[in-house]
């Protein structure tokens, strides 16, 4: 039997983030080892698109009518307007982060939790308090949860009771040049600059081993 199954990629924000672009590089290669199966990826009409090389035959993108932003909003309408997609055909609904959830009785939800950035001072309190709340309702109530890390995952099961974590590590990133004329022995940290990427932890780590840091 076909299954359909929806990705929902309208959370990802105006710019591809990594959230998106691990689901982009999972797009890749989950359609071509489920043949017999549906993909159809909804992205919001005001935020990140597909690349035009992200094709298959059975893959199909849609742009919706959702806004990226909203918050509690745009998650409230996308569970009503994934509650009515799902008509009589069950379908599995792959996610990222925390949901919406939606027809959890016959339908298979799969989430992708990227990050507990809310956990990191990322956002106001009550959006905290939101993210909080729905991680909790999806380590619950989910067929799946994958994750990208084992610390998250670590996280998700001491904080949230999750079980049976599926950890998919995203696939390592090119290194920068390194001079071999420079220092023989450093530390090297690649993301942005924010409190839930802990570069100050980074610095202090390096700094307490003596390493020169990148």
């Amino acid at each position: 039997m076909t299954r359909h199954l929806l990705v929902d990629a309208t959370a990802y924000g105006a710019v591809p983030s990594g959230a998106c672009r691990r689901t982009v590089e999972l797009l890749r290669h989950v359609p071509a080892l489920l043949p017999e199966d549906v993909f159809e990826v909804h992205w919001p009409a005001d935020g990140a698109r597909p690349p035009d090389d992200l094709k298959a035959d059975n893959l199909v993108h849609a742009i919706v009518e959702t806004s990226h932003r909203g918050g509690a909003l745009r998650w409230w309408r996308r569970r009503r307007a994934l509650t009515r997609r799902h008509h009589n055909a069950a379908y599995t609904h792959l996610l990222t982060d925390y949901g919406p959830l939606v027809r959890t009785g016959s339908v298979q939800n799969i989430v992708t939790i990227h990050d507990l950035r809310f956990l990191r001072g990322y956002g106001s309190r009550v959006r905290r308090l939101f993210g909080a709340s729905m991680v909790r309702r999806a380590c619950r109530h989910a067929s799946a949860i994958v994750v990208p890390s084992a610390p998250v995952a670590t996280e998700l099961e001491a904080r949230f009771q999750a079980r049976d974590v599926v950890v998919i590590p995203g696939a390592p990133a090119t290194l920068p040049h390194v001079d071999r004329e420079g220092p023989r022995s450093g530390a090297l940290f690649i993301g942005r600059d924010e409190p839930r990427k802990a570069l100050a932890a980074a610095r202090h780590a390096a700094r307490t081993a003596g390493l020169a840091l990148q």
